[in-house]
């Protein structure tokens, strides 16, 4: 009738195609982390998902005025989803080798950390020695090279070159061929290239001693000496 009117109760709206993809996407993120055995960043994700006041993450959707509180929990999902992206490539992150070249081209060391043939392991060597000493004092010390990357540091006629990852950080594995540097300087008692010439098993030992399985293994050039001094006792 005219002059009546009538008050409909607003329809609830559909979660669209977009929330339900997230939705599933929150949901394989979170079973994925408790698979990995990292639950506080599980807890990250799990906890937003009530949302409080008794709300559910679809219900957040569908409730127009909760899209407060579903803006905040996607946030909070992203950012774990990025902390959880980060720690995964730190996994992967590893050293694949290590070389000690002079500016001849000559190698006095090389340790591999992954396996290769003779012949690609010579293509390695001659590529990184072509491509650090061309760069002069302005450049930095690292330099992509294929789908890895090259950190190394110059001492005297000698290059250090440590080959990673592109994610991996450039600082500490300069002041790690630093540190294996002073500990080779103490061990030889102002170090040369012929003390690597000719103790290369001990330049050997020293590394296994500081790294392993492509990690920094130890840091402190103590501890490290106390056991190149005891190997040398063995002798």
């Amino acid at each position: 009738e005219d002059g009546c009117c009538m008050r409909l109760r607003p329809k609830r709206p559909d979660v669209s195609s977009a929330q339900q993809k997230f939705t599933e996407r929150l949901r394989f993120v979170c079973a994925l982390l408790w698979s990995t055995r990292t639950p506080f960043l599980a807890i990250v994700l799990i906890e937003p998902i009530p949302l409080g006041r008794g709300l559910s993450l679809q219900r957040a959707y569908s409730t127009r005025s909760s899209r407060v509180l579903a803006a905040k929990a996607a946030i909070r999902c992203s950012l774990a989803i990025s902390i959880f992206s980060s720690q995964f490539l730190n996994l992967l992150a590893m050293i694949r080798f290590i070389l000690i070249q002079n500016r001849a081209g000559k190698t006095r060391m090389a340790k591999w950390y992954i396996p290769l043939e003779a012949h690609e392991k010579q293509k390695l060597i001659e590529e990184v020695h072509a491509l650090v000493t061309v760069r002069d004092a302005r450049h930095t010390n690292f330099v992509e090279f294929r789908q890895y990357k090259i950190v190394y540091r110059r001492y005297a006629g000698l290059y250090f070159c440590i080959c990673v990852d592109t994610f991996d950080n450039n600082l500490a594995y300069l002041e790690a061929i630093h540190n294996f540097v002073e500990v080779l300087n103490e061990y030889f008692q102002n170090v040369c290239e012929l003390d690597l010439v000719f103790n290369f098993y001990r330049v050997y030992a020293c590394v296994d001693e500081m790294f392993l399985a492509g990690e920094i293994r130890e840091t402190s050039q103590t501890k490290v000496l106390q056991m190149l001094n005891h190997y040398g006792s063995l002798e």
